[in-house]
């Protein structure tokens, strides 16, 4: 599900490519941006479009594919 919402209907991929994270985040810093946007940027929050459930999928298909902070997060 976290493949499907980042490649569609949030359109990650467009901005992002296919590995969004760059840096070391936790899993609850990554679920605050993708949540509430980023101040300042062009990151729109995805709060109005996403449940937070469709978010969590979305943070774990990052974390998982990148295997940041170690694939345990």
């Amino acid at each position: 599900q976290g493949k499907a919402l980042y490649e569609g209907l949030a359109r990650c991929i467009h901005c992002h490519g296919q590995t969004a994270v760059r840096r070391p985040l936790t899993k609850e810093e990554l679920f605050d941006i993708i949540k509430n946007g980023v101040p300042g940027t062009s990151h729109m929050p995805f709060r109005y479009l996403l449940s937070d459930e469709e978010i969590w999928a979305i943070v774990q298909y990052q974390l998982h594919d990148t295997c940041m902070n170690g694939c345990e997060n």
